[in-house]
């Protein structure tokens, strides 16, 4: 798989997987995506800048739309994007100040300089230069970019198991078949690199486990494999990389 781009076909391959995952994905079948959601949630307010309700915010590849769950006390505007429409059509925060757009993450179809944030929850399909570009032209001068991903070191411990390449992952369906998918991984400093390149600085970077969790987490089988092989307990597993980075005020570099 090109990471510099994804090919039309590569694409049309991507959109059709998430076409098939709309109706059980954010099912407790897929545990370890709900593992994934636990960290990020508990996290979440502890890197994100203060928003304003005057200026709207992008959740890109944003599937049912979960910032209104982690800002549950934001009354902007929230346009949720997604280039899968079942993946949109189970958005549960239908209200006056969310828009759902069904968007290609590599063709962001808004001016340039409009929103104060945009978020990629889990955008592991998309994370590469062209979209951080197209990341860096909509937001305004000082907006800032939060992006999460599975970790990378995390992957690693069950490809084998998997039986997957380097930039793919794969789900187990309901009907047992599985479904491959794009996924592009980082070290939390090759992550910072590429936004850097792009233009943008780097405010936090880093990888989150499951240690500080306050609530106990019930952990998938593909976490417990990954614990033991790394010979270490599964709260240690490092299971998401994040970045959080801000538009410069000069022109991209």
């Amino acid at each position: 798989m090109n990471q510099e781009i994804l090919g039309s076909e590569a694409k049309q391959k991507c959109k059709t997987a998430w076409d098939k995952l709309a109706a059980e994905y954010y099912s407790t079948n897929h545990m370890t995506s709900r593992n994934f959601d636990m960290i990020i949630r508990h996290n979440f307010s502890s890197v994100i800048p203060k928003l304003s309700s005057t200026e709207p915010i992008l959740d890109i590849g944003g599937g049912k739309g979960r910032l209104k769950e982690l800002y549950p006390n934001f009354d902007g505007s929230i346009i949720v994007g997604d280039f899968s429409l079942p993946m949109l059509k189970i958005n549960n925060y239908f209200s006056k100040n969310t828009t759902l757009v069904q968007t290609d993450a590599f063709n962001i179809p808004f001016k340039s300089g409009v929103f104060q944030a945009v978020f990629s929850l889990l955008g592991d399909s998309y994370p590469l230069e062209k979209v951080f570009s197209d990341v860096y032209r909509v937001l305004r001068p000082e907006g800032f970019f939060f992006i999460a991903l599975p970790n990378r070191i995390w992957r690693k411990n069950i490809a084998l198991v998997l039986g997957i390449d380097e930039n793919e992952t794969v789900f187990l369906l309901r009907d047992g078949k599985k479904l491959r998918v794009p996924s592009f991984l980082y070290a939390a400093d090759d992550l910072g690199k590429i936004l850097f390149t792009v233009g943008f600085e780097i405010l936090k970077s880093g990888d989150w486990d499951s240690s500080n969790l306050t609530e106990h987490p019930y952990f998938s089988e593909h976490v417990l494999i990954a614990a033991r092989n790394m010979n270490i307990t599964p709260e240690k597993v490092p299971l998401i990389t994040y970045a959080l980075a801000r538009k410069s005020k000069s022109p991209a570099r």
